[in-house]
Formats: C-alpha cells, sequence, structure tokens
C-alpha cells in the first residue's frame, strides 16, 4: 500500500488489515485524503507494492476507487487543454495545470469572476457580442452548453490567444450539478488556416488569370483565322466560276484576297510566336544573350526599321538627344531591340496625325543607362496605364492597333530577366513617355586596378533572379560595409561582371534562369581571369545529390536557403581574412 495512504489510515485510527467500523472515522478518513488531493500541485501516483487479495472486500472497494481517482487526475493534470470545473452556483472547483498557465494564475484558486474576466466568449445568438461574466455564470447555473471557436484569451502585456473553448453541463440524473470549461490555444491551427487560403486564393487567382489569357489568346487567334477562311472561301468561289473573257477588276480582286489572306496569316504567325515567347520567358527556358550591347547602334537600327511607317502615318522623329558616341549597357541587343520597335511601334499606331515621336538616351547613373520613346498621341487614363502590361491588354476606345496585346507583356518581363526597368508617364489627349532602364555593368565601387592598397573596398557580386533576395542581401551586407555590393540576374550577365570587375567574393544562386550555377562556376573556372575568385553557392536543394555536386564542382561554401545571416557573415569575414593574408 501507499506510504502516504497508509499514514492517513493510521491519522484515522484505522487499520489496514481490518474493514472500519465507525462510520465518523470512515468519513474522517475520505476527507483527509480529500484534502491532500486538493493541495497537491500535480497528481500523485499511488503504488501498490502488496496485493488486495488479503484486504477486507470495503478496504479493496475503497482502494480501488482511489486509484481510478488517480488515474483520472493524472490524465487531467497531463492536459495541454485549459480545463475549469465550476459547481451549480457557477463557483469555481477546480483548474488544471494548462489552465493556470493560460490564464495566468500561479497558486491558490481564482474566483470565476477572475476567470472569465480573461476571456472573450461571443453570444451564439449576436456572433458580433462578447457575453460578460454575468451571463456566463448565469449559463452555468441553468446548464447550458456553449461552443465557440472564435473566443480569445486576454493576458496582460501580451498579445491575445485565439482559442476555442466549450462549456458542457455535468449532469447527475435530471439534475445539473455543475459545468465544465475546456479551452484550447489554436493560433497553429489559424496559421495553417490563413496559409491554406491565402494559397487557395492565389490559386483561383493563376486559374482566373490563366482562364482569361486563354480566353483572349483564343479571341486573337481567331480574328486573323477568320480572315484567312474568309477571304480563302470567297477566292474559291471566284476561282470556280472564273469570267469567261479576261477582267482586270477580278484579277485584282484575287490578288487582293490573296494579300489579305497573307497578311493574316503573318499576323497569325506573329502572334503565335510572340505567345511562345511569354510561355518561354514564365518557364525560365527564354535564352539571352548578355553583352556589352551598344545602345546607340540599336536604336539607330530601329529607328531605321520604323521609318517607313512614320512616313505612312505623316509623322516626324526627333533623335536630337542622341548622343554621338556610343553608349552601352549590359543585355542582349536583339532582345533590347525587340522590345525598342515594340514601343517605337505603339508611338507611331497611336499617334495623332502629323504628330511626333522623339527617342532619347539618358545616362542616369554609373550603373544605370535609359531609353526614352516619347509621343504626342492619344494618351492613357490611370486606370488604364495600371493595366497596360497585361497580356492582350489594348487602349479602351482607341483600338488603333491590329497587334496582339501581348508585346509589352513580353517587354516588361524580358527586361525582368535581364535585370531592368520599364515604365511610363502618359496624359490623355497628350502624350505618353515610354522607358526602359538598362545595367551598364559600371560600378562606382573602386576596382583592383584603381586601386590597389589592401584598405581598399571589397567587392561581392551576388549573381540571382530574385530581387527580393538581392534586396535582403542588401539590408545583410550593411553590417559590412567596406564590402561593395553588386548583383546581376542572369549567370551570362553575372559572367560579364566577373570579366569586367574581377569581384573578391562571389555569391552564386544555383537554379538560374538560361545557364544555371554549376555551369556559371565552369565557366568562371575556364578563364584565367576569374578562375580564382572564391563562389559561394546559394541553393534551396539540400538533397545529397545536390550536396555531392556542389562539393565536387569546387564551391568554397555552399549554404541552404533560407541563409542564415550569421553563418553567411562569418564566411564572408573568414574569406577576407585569407584575402588579405594572400596580397
Amino acid at each position: 500500500m501507499h506510504p502516504q495512504l497508509l499514514q492517513q489510515l493510521q491519522q484515522s485510527g484505522l487499520s489496514a488489515d481490518t474493514a472500519p467500523s465507525d462510520p465518523a472515522r470512515w468519513r474522517q478518513f475520505l476527507q483527509q485524503v480529500e484534502e491532500v488531493y486538493q493541495q497537491s500541485d500535480t497528481a500523485p501516483s499511488f503504488e501498490y507494492s502488496k496485493p488486495l487479495a488479503h484486504l477486507p472486500q470495503a478496504q479493496q472497494e475503497v482502494v480501488h476507487i482511489i486509484a481510478e481517482r488517480d488515474k483520472l487526475r493524472s490524465v487531467v493534470y497531463s492536459l495541454n487543454v485549459g480545463l475549469c470545473v465550476f459547481g451549480r452556483e457557477a463557483q469555481l472547483l477546480f483548474i488544471n495545470p494548462a489552465a493556470r498557465e493560460y490564464l495566468g494564475f500561479a497558486e491558490g484558486l481564482p474566483d470565476t469572476q477572475q476567470v472569465f474576466s480573461r476571456l472573450s466568449i461571443r453570444d451564439q445568438w449576436q456572433p458580433m457580442q462578447n457575453m460578460d461574466a454575468e451571463t456566463l455564470m448565469r449559463l452555468i447555473c441553468e446548464g447550458t452548453n456553449l461552443n465557440d471557436a472564435t473566443a480569445a484569451l486576454h493576458r496582460q502585456d501580451q498579445d491575445d490567444i485565439p482559442i476555442a473553448c466549450t462549456l458542457t453541463p455535468i449532469s447527475k440524473g435530471a439534475r445539473i450539478t455543475g459545468s465544465v470549461l475546456m479551452f484550447k490555444d489554436i493560433s497553429e491551427q489559424q496559421k495553417v488556416a490563413g496559409a491554406l487560403l491565402a494559397a487557395k486564393e492565389s490559386a483561383e487567382t493563376a486559374s482566373a488569370a490563366k482562364s482569361d489569357f486563354l480566353s483572349s489568346m483564343s479571341h486573337e487567334l481567331r480574328t486573323p483565322m477568320n480572315a484567312i477562311l474568309g477571304y480563302g472561301e470567297i477566292l474559291q468561289e471566284d476561282l470556280d466560276d472564273p469570267p469567261e473573257a479576261p477582267d482586270p477588276d477580278y484579277y485584282e480582286d484575287l490578288l487582293a484576297y490573296v494579300d489579305n489572306i497573307l497578311q493574316a496569316g503573318r499576323n497569325l504567325l506573329g502572334l503565335i510566336n510572340e505567345v511562345l515567347d511569354l510561355t518561354k520567358i514564365e518557364s525560365g527556358k527564354i535564352e539571352l544573350k548578355i553583352t556589352k550591347a551598344d545602345l546607340l547602334a540599336v536604336v539607330n537600327d530601329s529607328v531605321d526599321m520604323i521609318r517607313p511607317q512614320l512616313l505612312d502615318q505623316r509623322l516626324s522623329l526627333d533623335v536630337s538627344q542622341l548622343p554621338t558616341a556610343p553608349i552601352h549597357a549590359l543585355a542582349d541587343a536583339e532582345r533590347i531591340q525587340q522590345v525598342l520597335l515594340q514601343l517605337l511601334s505603339n508611338a507611331v499606331k497611336h499617334n495623332k496625325e502629323q504628330g511626333q515621336v522623339e527617342v532619347r538616351i539618358e545616362q542616369t547613373s554609373v550603373e544605370s543607362v535609359r531609353l526614352v520613346v516619347a509621343d504626342t498621341g492619344v494618351g492613357m487614363a490611370e486606370e488604364q496605364q495600371a493595366q497596360i502590361f497585361k497580356p492582350f491588354t489594348r487602349i479602351s476606345g482607341r483600338n488603333l492597333s491590329k497587334g496582339t496585346g501581348v508585346g509589352l507583356t513580353i517587354a516588361k518581363q524580358l527586361l525582368d530577366v535581364m535585370g531592368g526597368h520599364i515604365g511610363l508617364e502618359s496624359t490623355l489627349d497628350v502624350g505618353t513617355t515610354f522607358w526602359i532602364e538598362l545595367p551598364t555593368g559600371e560600378t562606382s565601387a573602386p576596382s583592383k586596378q584603381a586601386n590597389p592598397s589592401t584598405d581598399r573596398k571589397y567587392l561581392l557580386l551576388y549573381i540571382e533572379d530574385s530581387r527580393t533576395n538581392v534586396s535582403l542581401m542588401g539590408k545583410i551586407l550593411q553590417d559590412r560595409p567596406e564590402i561593395a555590393f553588386i548583383s546581376a540576374p542572369t549567370g551570362e550577365m553575372g559572367l560579364e561582371l566577373a570579366r569586367a570587375h574581377r569581384p573578391d567574393i562571389i555569391l552564386l544562386d544555383i537554379n538560374l534562369p538560361g545557364i544555371n550555377g554549376f555551369e556559371v562556376l565552369e565557366r568562371l573556372r575556364s578563364v584565367p581571369g576569374t578562375r580564382d575568385i572564391p563562389v559561394i553557392g546559394l541553393s534551396a536543394d539540400d538533397s545529397s545529390a545536390a550536396l555531392s555536386q556542389a562539393k565536387t564542382a569546387g564551391f568554397v561554401h555552399y549554404m541552404i536557403k533560407p541563409l542564415k545571416k550569421a553563418l553567411f557573415l562569418e564566411a564572408l569575414d573568414k574569406l577576407a581574412v585569407q584575402e588579405k593574408a594572400s596580397l
């Protein structure tokens, strides 16, 4: 028998070997056992070292009851759910450790008012209102069932905790003897539910965008196809019934039909090519040739190609602000010409009669350069400007263009991939100015050749296609002001910057559009000028295959995203020390 139980028997004048004969002493024994339970902070665990068969039946029943109570109390005390037991008059009889921790009651038995003052439980008949303590106590006295999955727990000097709670009456036959309040923290469930809802909304938005895209594309495909089939049918009818005598008008009509069919076919092919381009860009499969592109040559070639349209529309061209010397940008020259032709074409199509188109190049800083295309056309309202880069968007009420409606979408996405930007300023009936901004590949940070002293700034090149991650790296490197920082959104551009600036450290993302990080590292190692630059690899792939490939490739460090700031800065510091030691 448990020593504590034996002690209580002895204090009550009872023996473990004989059944109790005095009812008063038996009640005294039970009362003492109950007091021990109520005063204990943790549930006692009874261990019976002797079999019960030798005890009288009454004592066996008592021990069995106490053992079952012990098990029940152990369960209640181990729950991570708050549990409060109230009597018939709403008086608090019991509170488990989890409820104490939630409510902030370290010792003693709080009263019911104190418990309910820390809970916000909604009225199920008036969901926008919370019930006060008096109302909740009345519900306990009435034996009411209550469920609230949107309740809250108030904590002093801390944020409220969302909880789900239930109030359940305790009945004995037809009589209500009390109530049990149970509540639990549902913060994590709400986070998961919020994440699922956000994912659902994102999926629905993507699905709606896809449906809109397919619907618009279907319409755009049908338009030239309708012309092809329509003129083809007319052509077939005319050929089936040719005039008996030669008729010049007849042959002119046939030539017009063929010309319209060919024009519609070209429009259809252009649309298909642009949609394929858009798909490639969005899937990260677009191939770019990043070089030091001569923007002046790109502008001159593009202007020459657009001059016939300018003459047809009787528009003047202003190129007086173009520089005489070449200006370079780090970009794909063919893709920049594609974007510029799109802007020039729009400037012609949406211009006024005898209007003007202006093209200029602006050197905004050492790091960037702008191409500007301005027109004196119809202009756009603010709400139209917000939609202009979305697929198949045309200016409402000004459908002067026979284009596909995806040209500006492709232009923006191409520039995003090349680390550039596109923007516009427009006023209705005044005109529109589009600008594209491109990196030059130059930096204001001192180069190794300019300052060979050991106290110069270190240059870090970060090759990463995510602008958010590049911005984050800029914040991290604020703790290392001695390190200058440049970035490239593609592997090809990163190779150009590495050859041009010979950075001290390269931080290289593995999953890049175009060539991936492993191929970039291989090309760096194949060139004498960049062969010895230490390269830190970054990837979200922590598989054994990826780690093995990174080790073989020759990274000085290979770090898994999300990047741990302290470990990253420690690696940079070690590389800087090694660099100084080698000078």
